[in-house]
């Protein structure tokens, strides 16, 4: 592998220069041509998102509690990138739980928010409040002190009933998350 960076570098380096000389002989006056987005190359049903079913979905007042750890957090929807301060967020893209799939709720490692999780244990129960609906009881099945935040395969769509709480990372986004499995009760 080590004799294989030098000949990269060599390579990236030829690609870097070539592509200076091409944009030098561009005609003057004409901005050169704006290649379309990578989302734009792929075919539209290459990610296709999971169709909830009617029905479900984030209702107003819903609520993700640990009652073993004390986490009782309000669950809102979220961009996938950012954590609300003293919320839990569904991750986008994937189910909503109580709908057959696989649903992520992720919240910061702290206190009053996800922090009591560095605590967690197999076993424990994990509980969705839903007004109007009927409340979500799931067991932690596994868990995960120090997952590495490159590691993203709970972010794929599954079906079958599981729900991901998963914890941010500090400012470095190279340090661990806490990921806790449950499934229903």
């Amino acid at each position: 592998m080590r004799r294989r960076l030098p000949l990269l570098a060599i390579v990236v380096g030829l690609l870097l220069a070539g592509g200076g000389l091409a944009l030098s002989r561009l005609p003057q006056g004409r901005p050169p041509r704006a290649l379309p987005s990578p989302a734009a190359l792929l075919p539209s049903d290459a990610f296709p998102e999971p169709s909830p079913p009617a029905g479900s979905g984030l209702a107003d007042g819903e609520r993700v509690q640990v009652p073993a750890l004390g986490i009782d957090l309000p669950v809102v929807m979220g961009d996938g990138w950012d954590a609300p301060l003293y919320k839990a967020a569904i991750y986008p893209g994937l189910g909503f739980p109580g709908d057959g799939q696989r649903s992520v709720v992720y919240a910061h490692a702290r206190t009053g928010m996800f922090g009591p999780l560095f605590h967690a244990q197999v076993g424990q129960r994990v509980e969705v409040l839903r007004p109007g609906r009927t409340a979500l009881a799931y067991i932690v099945r596994q868990y995960f002190a120090h997952w590495p935040s490159t590691d993203l395969r709970w972010l794929k769509p599954q079906a079958g009933e599981e729900l991901i709480l998963v914890t941010c990372t500090t400012y470095n986004p190279n340090d661990p998350r806490i990921v806790v499995v449950a499934e229903p009760a």
